[in-house]
């Protein structure tokens, strides 16, 4: 059976947006530039991890949009350590662990729908 898409079916819709508004495109390229040179934290951080989630998203979507493997290789380094870790948002001093979480899933979600037809067997489970 093959993949049914979640949340973007039409990408040659997206992509024609992309094309005609430079001040986005331009945007999102800045931050993943910014977040190319990001190494993922091997532990949980002692803080909020929602920014991890923005990452995988904007890499994903990125790599969707520009065809860059490399976006799409470091998406994958945020997802495989996102998924390394035995809980998110577990840092009890941060109030809101749950909404970490959801960020996460979110942004984990986006990336595996987009990537879904080149996310090997391990990722996929």
């Amino acid at each position: 059976m093959r993949y049914q898409a979640l949340m973007i079916d039409d990408w040659t819709r997206v992509e024609k947006t992309w094309n005609d508004c430079p001040p986005q495109r331009e945007r999102l390229l800045a931050e993943v530039q910014r977040e190319m040179e990001i190494v993922p934290p091997a532990t949980h951080p002692s803080m909020s991890i929602t920014f991890m989630a923005l990452y995988v998203f904007n890499l994903s979507l990125a790599y969707k949009l520009t065809g860059k493997e490399a976006y799409r290789d470091h998406a994958y380094a945020w997802l495989d350590t996102l998924a390394s870790y035995p809980g998110w948002g577990s840092d009890l001093r941060n109030i809101d662990v749950d909404l970490s979480a959801s960020w996460v899933l979110w942004g984990m979600s986006c990336a595996c729908d987009w990537l879904y037809d080149e996310l090997d067997e391990t990722r996929k489970t």
